[in-house]
């Protein structure tokens, strides 16, 4: 009998009560264990499914990440860095919190290699395959949506859906489809484990948007300390290092070694990241955080204050074209209340300068959709006594 199942009759209270000794019972507690034995297999098989390792050595190719330097970057929804964030900036965003990351792969005589430099990758879950340009968009460090569709598809939604991902993976890493073996595929990978950092010494040349010369290589290995690796066109990949100035390829390795390598770093040296980020975030806040976008009505408010922009009647006229909206159900609802929100940074700053009568009209007015309460709430938490938005560590895991 079950070790389980033994427990229930070597107690004695149990062997006095004739209810535990019920075949009805104990069947029921067999089914359940029987149920939580076959789930647990289940959600082993579906790791096994998604493991980027397993799915690399099936089908014996490379993920890659392309990266791209700030100086080729803009600002658009495609990517919530901010402009100026450096391929060293990418790399310690990986090591840091591993978000999740669009790639591709690649295998000896694909001819769809694409980026100048990136990253080879030696584990993570994969969630979504498709075999060309998937369109994926992050929608927070931790979050990645698939444009297509009215309002995108949540891809963190895959992580816990049962869904067999095995034809899709297969399909994509295969290109089936008729019209496709020319474009590169997509997958998206979460918790992704960094093997090294590639050059594609056929793409990434002088002259071109995105060319990173041996000098910027060099600095980052050296600060990184992980291997290179050099690519072509050819898909073929080789153990890479750079001498007089020049890219140069070692020994031509196979998918294999490249799995074998994982780079990571101590967690004492990424909790030093997170708190250093929450002075000089390397992420565009107001893209996909609430409390920022909260934060930026606020001012909103205090400017036009400042700049005089708005008397009694105007305020009583926002006041009107606010009439349809209704009381935020918690504190991130309120990030919608753009008009509240400015009435209320509005009256702070009428209150600092003095102006009792046009701060307590702007007050009456915002209160009646956000409650002081709930406001000065936020205050309390993400606005400091120099006025300035409080960034928490939490922002980057969400």
């Amino acid at each position: 009998m079950n070790e389980k199942l033994n427990t229930y009759f070597d107690n004695s209270d149990i062997q006095s009560d004739p209810a535990y000794l019920d075949p009805e019972r104990i069947e029921d507690g067999l089914q359940e264990m029987r149920m939580k034995g076959e789930d647990k297999m289940h959600q082993e098989r579906l790791a096994r499914e998604r493991s980027l390792e397993k799915v690399a050595d099936e089908y014996e190719v490379v993920f890659v990440h392309s990266m791209t330097p700030y100086l080729a970057r803009k600002e658009s929804e495609n990517s919530i860095l901010k402009p100026n964030a450096t391929l060293q900036d990418q790399i310690e965003i990986m090591l840091t919190i591993q978000p999740p990351i669009s790639t591709s792969t690649i295998k000896e005589g694909d001819a769809t290699m694409w980026g100048e430099v990136g990253i080879f990758l030696s584990g993570g879950r994969i969630a979504r395959a498709r075999e060309c340009d998937d369109g994926t968009v992050a929608m927070s460090p931790q979050k990645r949506k698939a444009s297509q569709g009215r309002g995108g598809v949540d891809i963190n939604e895959r992580l816990s859906e049962d869904i067999n991902l095995r034809q899709e993976i297969r399909r994509a890493v295969q290109k089936e489809s008729s019209g496709v073996n020319k474009s590169h595929n997509e997958l998206v990978v979460y918790s992704p484990e960094i093997s090294g950092l590639y050059v594609n010494v056929d793409r990434n040349i002088p002259g071109s948007e995105n060319y990173q010369g041996p000098a910027q290589i060099t600095a980052i290995l050296e600060e990184f300390a992980m291997p290179l690796y050099i690519t072509d066109n050819s898909g073929k990949y080789y153990r890479g290092y750079i001498e007089g100035g020049v890219f140069k390829r070692g020994e031509e390795i196979s998918y294999r070694e490249v799995l074998q390598s994982s780079y990571h770093i101590s967690q004492e040296k990424k909790e030093k990241n997170l708190e250093r980020w929450t002075d000089t975030p390397p992420f565009n806040l107001d893209f996909y955080l609430p409390e920022k976008k909260i934060y930026n009505h606020i001012q909103t408010g205090v400017q036009i204050f400042r700049k005089g922009e708005c008397d009694e009647k105007c305020l009583r006229d926002i006041d009107k074209s606010n009439e349809s909206l209704t009381s935020p159900k918690n504190e991130n609802d309120m990030q919608y209340l753009v008009g509240p929100l400015w009435l209320h940074g509005y009256a702070m700053e009428a209150t600092k300068s003095e102006r009792v009568d046009l701060s307590r009209i702007a007050e009456e007015l915002a209160t009646k959709y956000i409650p002081k309460e709930m406001f000065e709430t936020f205050l309390s938490k993400r606005v400091n006594r120099e006025g300035k938005f409080i960034v928490k560590k939490e922002d980057f895991l969400q």
